[in-house]
């Protein structure tokens, strides 16, 4: 390995973890909101440090598997239990199955050329659907694309037994991901191979049945996510599917999967053996239509999108790349063009978060000390106290086993609060509430506040007894 090869290396592997120190950034300084991370921060939290196997996630309103089904976060807590109950805990876990997953794909592109392997692991790395997925923590549907590229490689091998652990293994992540297993089990059907059809049909339906009729059944308070969307799928097929093409997000869709499509013609020529990307294609078949009716595969929504075209092209015949140079060295140079763009973008969102802006939520010092500063308060308050905060500020306060509630969204509405922390300038804004509102809602609580803690511009934190006399939160969720 050469030097210049050296330097590569190093760029591809070390920028990921300027995203992470972005994400710890904004985590410590309030704008990474409740919605996800909050809730997945104090699932993961309370399933380490509590005795509950289902515990109550306060941020949420309900307990945490009657919620989203994702068993996988009994192993992030067990993780986490290994970093003790450091609040940031869930950003280093979710790196570690996003940094894993370059790795991988850098490992199983194993005796193709330099360039080729690379450039895979820099498009694991730096593609706009796992970037992005990963600047918006944190969620175990982007924690799916690494079992997605060993499923992957699984169904290109044809090794049955490898194919049906990866299947149950995605299963742990999302709930979607049993359609995909019958899915997967009606190709087979199709391709004639009946017992392993008929294997993976009764395996895919268990996890159904555990998903969408035991759990309903044994959680009182169970929510369904997409109900909604299939009702109406189901009442007004045709206007539906008319409605979700003509507001689908197609240009910021084609954006992102710009760089895959640039190779594919290539890619399409040089794979002898296609069956197992129809294979792979028939398993995300309910994955791609779930967000066509979603309208954009935006967030942690883009990830699996983007594990699919990368382990085709991860795991496809390396010999496209070299046909490259006997065409033009022009169009390599436009990948890597488009390479240094989406890592540049890492770069660059890191310079815009430790930027001062006023009415945006940046990095600050004084923030972060008082941010901390409450932090150790709700620590060390009864464990009975609840805490009501602004979106921003959950993240930071957030601790082992305690009632914190978002204000406004998604949390139950309690009869009084012994804490509230609002943040301000831009530090929790979250639609429908603006820092106008936030204002109000601190004037008029101020009176009812045994103790003022913080009163700063960035949050106001004070003791008392808050009740909706003085919040009026609005639940439009």
């Amino acid at each position: 390995m050469n030097n210049r090869q050296k330097l590569c290396m190093i760029a591809v592997f070390g920028l990921p973890f300027l995203g992470l120190l972005l994400n710890w950034i904004k985590w410590g300084s309030g704008c990474l909101h409740a919605l996800d991370f909050g809730i997945y921060q104090q699932a993961i939290l309370d399933l380490a440090f509590t005795s509950s196997w289902n515990p109550m996630n306060t941020v949420r309103g309900i307990p945490i598997f009657a919620d989203h089904f994702d068993p996988i976060l009994i192993f992030a807590a067990w993780v986490q239990k290994l970093l003790g109950p450091a609040p940031w805990g869930p950003l280093l876990i979710e790196f570690g199955f996003y940094y894993l997953g370059g790795i991988t794909a850098f490992i199983l592109t194993q005796g193709s050329p330099f360039g080729f392997r690379l450039m895979t692991t820099a498009l694991w790395f730096f593609c706009t659907g796992m970037a992005v997925a990963f600047r918006y923590p944190v969620h175990p549907t982007t924690w799916a694309a690494l079992p997605l590229l060993l499923l992957a490689r699984a169904i290109k091998m044809d090794r049955f037994f490898m194919i049906l652990i990866w299947l149950n293994v995605l299963c742990l992540f999302k709930e979607y991901y049993p359609i995909c297993f019958i899915s997967y089990g009606i190709y087979l059907l199709f391709r004639f191979r009946q017992k392993k059809a008929f294997l993976v049909i009764i395996n895919g339906g268990l996890w159904i049945w555990v998903d969408f009729i035991l759990r309903p059944r044994l959680l009182p308070e169970f929510h369904g996510h997409g109900n909604e969307l299939l009702h109406e799928l189901l009442a007004h097929p045709g206007a539906k599917l008319i409605s979700s093409f003509f507001s689908f997000e197609w240009k910021a869709s084609a954006l992102a999967l710009a760089p895959f499509f640039l190779v594919f013609p290539s890619l399409w020529r040089s794979e002898k053996n296609k069956e197992w990307w129809w294979a792979l294609a028939a398993f995300m078949v309910p994955v791609f239509g779930i967000q066509f009716l979603f309208g954009n595969v935006r967030f942690q929504y883009g990830a699996p999108i983007s594990a699919f075209f990368l382990s085709i092209l991860t795991l496809s015949d390396s010999t496209w790349y070299e046909s490259l140079d006997r065409i033009t060295v022009w169009p390599k140079r436009f990948l890597a063009i488009i390479l240094l763009w989406l890592a540049g973008d890492y770069v660059n969102c890191l310079i815009e978060s430790l930027t001062p802006k006023k009415d945006r939520c940046r990095f600050d010092a004084g923030k972060w000390t008082e941010f901390e500063r409450m932090a150790n308060i709700v620590k060390s308050d009864p464990m009975d106290s609840r805490i009501l905060a602004s979106g921003g500020v959950v993240p930071v306060v957030m601790a082992t086993g305690r009632k914190i509630y978002q204000f406004g969204i998604w949390s139950k509405v309690q009869e009084k609060y012994e804490l509230i922390a609002i943040g301000r300038n831009g530090a929790s804004d979250l639609y429908p509430y603006g820092a106008e509102f936030f204002e109000k809602v601190i004037s008029s609580c101020r009176p009812l506040a045994e103790e003022v803690i913080i009163d700063s511009k960035y949050v106001f934190f004070a003791r008392g007894k808050f009740t909706e006399e003085c919040l009026h939160q609005r639940h439009s969720f």
